[in-house]
């Protein structure tokens, strides 16, 4: 399992009415997976997902407009880690649901439309370290 550091953790069931708020209908009923930055007592990111075939499919993922520069990056890699640590070589996500201001954050972090199209956006697994 992979190792959070601090803001982020993987989220507990105290969080679920939270990560429904922040992640509205991109929520599932529970998302078992989902991973969250906490602030201050304070969920202010969000991130769900699972493998899917060959990718690391991102399910839903927000990050409060005021903290969208700094963690919008983060949460970017963090969706990389969780896609390298189940031996994925690419994420690939929906930009139609995000925030205005995350969605212009994924060029910018290297997302290009997906071979597959649909919409989606994808990007090669970013190595960490």
């Amino acid at each position: 399992m992979l190792n959070l550091h601090p803001p982020f953790r993987r989220a507990r069931p105290e969080d679920m009415d939270t990560l429904r708020a922040l992640l509205g209908e991109r929520s599932g009923p529970a998302p078992a997976e989902a991973v969250v930055a906490e602030e201050n007592g304070r969920v202010v990111a969000a991130l769900d997902g699972r493998p899917d075939g060959e990718t690391w499919r991102v399910d839903a993922v927000a990050v409060l407009h005021e903290r969208v520069g700094e963690l919008g990056p983060r949460v970017l890699r963090l969706a990389d880690a969780l896609a390298a640590e189940d031996g994925l070589a690419a994420v690939v996500l929906d930009p139609a649901s995000l925030d205005p201001e995350l969605r212009a954050l994924l060029e910018e972090e290297g997302f290009r439309p997906a071979p597959e199209g649909r919409g989606l956006m994808a990007r090669p697994v970013v190595p960490q370290g």
